[in-house]
């Protein structure tokens, strides 16, 4: 599943709605899902999650899977989606902090939910899980240098996500979330 890159308003306003940004997270392992099945996982209507299915298509980041006789499901189009506005577009830039906060919450429900439920899972998984918050000085161009490190880690483990095959057998979806920000000095 390739990567796509998003740097179009209307395409990344799609992603402010909450619903929208859960309802994504579903497909990132490559599995396709009706809106039957997202209902169940998400816990809203049939109706909610259709409609906003149907707006994710419609901005290019699902498309119809194989039907399944009656069934209708969808898949992700990318397995990695990034925001990026334009430069010097302000709506697109207010755009792309908005979905940033509907996916950093999404991620924050998530690693709640592992919380709520890691003492109980394989002391060993539990134990290879990471969490960090640090701080450090870098330049404009360091600070961009780090973030293609990461990019660069991550991407070696891109090709899983559209290819049960390519898992190691005992392989788990990991989740990661990474914000990288520069604080400006006090005026």
């Amino acid at each position: 599943m390739a990567e796509r890159r998003v740097t179009q308003t209307e395409q990344i306003k799609a992603l402010t709605h909450p619903l929208r940004v859960r309802l994504l997270e579903l497909f990132r392992d490559g599995r396709e899902m009706t809106a039957t099945e997202a209902a169940t996982a998400t816990g809203e209507s049939v109706a909610s999650c259709s409609f906003h299915l149907r707006q994710l298509a419609m901005y290019g980041y699902l498309e119809p899977g194989e039907r399944r006789g009656r069934e209708k499901p969808w898949k992700a189009i990318a397995g990695t989606v990034t925001i990026d506005a334009e430069p010097g577009d302000a709506e697109g830039l207010a755009a792309t902090f908005a979905a940033g906060r509907a996916l950093l919450a999404e991620s924050v429900r998530s690693l709640d939910r592992w919380m709520d439920t890691a003492a109980d899972d394989d002391p060993e998984w539990t134990h290879s899980s990471h969490q960090r918050h640090a701080g450090f000085w870098a330049t404009r161009e360091e600070l961009s240098a780090v973030a293609e490190e990461i990019d660069h880690v991550l991407d070696r483990f891109a090709d899983r996500a559209a290819d049960p095959a390519k898992r190691p057998a005992d392989a788990r979806h990991v989740r990661f979330l990474s914000a990288l920000w520069s604080e400006r000095p006090p005026s």
